[in-house]
């Protein structure tokens, strides 16, 4: 039997041996190859950007998922006819469970027919009567393989046209073609391979609970990322990483910049946090009732500026750094900013000097000082700088 009598054609019979070890498995294993290479074929179009060519990437898989298989369908029904029925038997397969164990049981194990029957001479042998019967119900089942296969291709490329027409429609526009949203064949396969790792995604890649300091970069790609993850012991799986933020469209909101990350987040509280980008900041806590000496001592620990610069600075200093805030005219000219430092938590650049961070303290208490306060003080005879005074007198108290 020539090569394409056997992969190509559905007249004469084969035995199980040639069933085996000339179809059922090497069709198998040239099924997983084409799945692999099609695989790796998307991840490298998807770790490039190219979307444009995932379209031809799809069209490439489904016409080798067709040409396999009208080759199975080929050796399956030499099989049947080897067991003297009919290559419709195989619609048997339709019938669930039972259906797929009896075909591989009759058509697996079961040994052929002695001699020649309706369908051949025997394995490997066809008849010119047999020839011509079978070919008659070849090109019966080559119609129902074209139909199929028309259909399929005809799905596909509708599907691919509504994506491409609604992709090009202005917000707006009025125009709703009314479907929905239509998961494509990659994003049901990448659903059902998040579902199957629900209780993956929810564990932590360790116990350790110490903040650590992840740096995402200008033109790294989601794979990039995931890699880096990994290898900081932040997620155990960055194939999981990288199809989670995938799915979820994660992947094109990941910002650049410095993000405190744990060991203890689990896979989409990392997703969560890259979308909040941030930049090497300072951050100073200051709280209430602290004299200046205190302040100035708790700024040196927790930023850059030293004690002696920012209490020079709130003592004296700020009388020549042009300040234009309205209540500084009211401080004696002895008078320090003491009771003028708001208590708050300030977010300062990673290079900020001691006037900046005056500046923000300022601006707060000119924000939470309102108006009606200061009426309030003026009109029980007090100036602002009198209630700070007094307010700091309390607070000591």
């Amino acid at each position: 039997m020539t090569f394409s009598q056997l992969y190509l054609s559905f007249n004469g019979r084969i035995g199980r041996k040639m069933f085996w070890l000339k179809g059922a498995l090497p069709l198998t294993a040239l099924n997983i190859f084409v799945w692999l290479v099609t695989s790796f074929i998307y991840d490298f179009i998807y770790a490039h950007g190219w979307s444009a060519l995932v379209f031809g990437a799809v069209m490439v898989l489904l016409v080798c998922s067709l040409l396999l298989t009208w080759v199975g369908l080929a050796l399956v029904v030499k099989r049947l006819h080897d067991r003297e029925k009919s290559g419709w038997w195989i619609l048997i397969l339709l019938i669930p469970v039972v259906g797929p164990i009896w075909a591989l049981v009759e058509i697996g194990f079961l040994k052929g027919n002695d001699g020649p029957n309706r369908f051949g001479e025997g394995p490997g042998l066809v008849s010119l009567e047999t020839a011509k019967t079978a070919s008659r119900t070849a090109k019966s089942m080559g119609r129902v393989v074209l139909f199929l296969a028309t259909v399929v291709v005809l799905a596909f490329a509708g599907f691919f046209v509504y994506r491409f027409l609604q992709r090009g429609m202005p917000t707006g526009s009025g125009i709703d073609i009314g479907l929905g949203e239509v998961p494509g064949a990659n994003d049901v396969l990448i659903k059902a391979y998040l579902d199957a790792n629900t209780e993956k995604l929810q564990q932590p890649a360790g116990s350790d609970d110490t903040p650590v300091t992840f740096a995402v970069y200008l033109g790294e790609t989601a794979t990039d990322i995931a890699t880096r993850l990994q290898d900081a012991d932040l997620v155990s799986d960055a194939e999981l990483f990288r199809r989670y933020v995938q799915y979820h469209g994660i992947d094109a909101k990941i910002e650049a910049g410095e993000f405190t990350l744990r060991q203890t987040m689990t896979i989409p509280e990392i997703a969560e946090a890259l979308q909040k980008g941030r930049i090497a900041e300072q951050v100073v806590t200051i709280q209430e009732g602290l004299r200046l000496e205190q302040v100035a001592a708790t700024v040196a620990e927790q930023t850059t500026t030293s004690e002696a610069e920012f209490l020079a600075l709130a003592t004296a200093g700020w009388r020549t750094a042009g300040l234009s805030y309205d209540f500084l005219a009211e401080v004696p000219p002895d008078a320090s900013l003491e009771g003028f430092l708001f208590p708050e938590t300030y977010r300062l650049p990673e290079n900020a000097k001691a006037m900046d961070l005056l500046t923000r303290m300022l601006d707060e208490f000119d924000a939470r000082v309102t108006p009606e306060m200061r009426a309030a003080a003026a009109g029980r005879g007090l100036s602002l700088y009198d209630l700070v005074t007094l307010a700091s007198i309390v607070e000591r108290e």
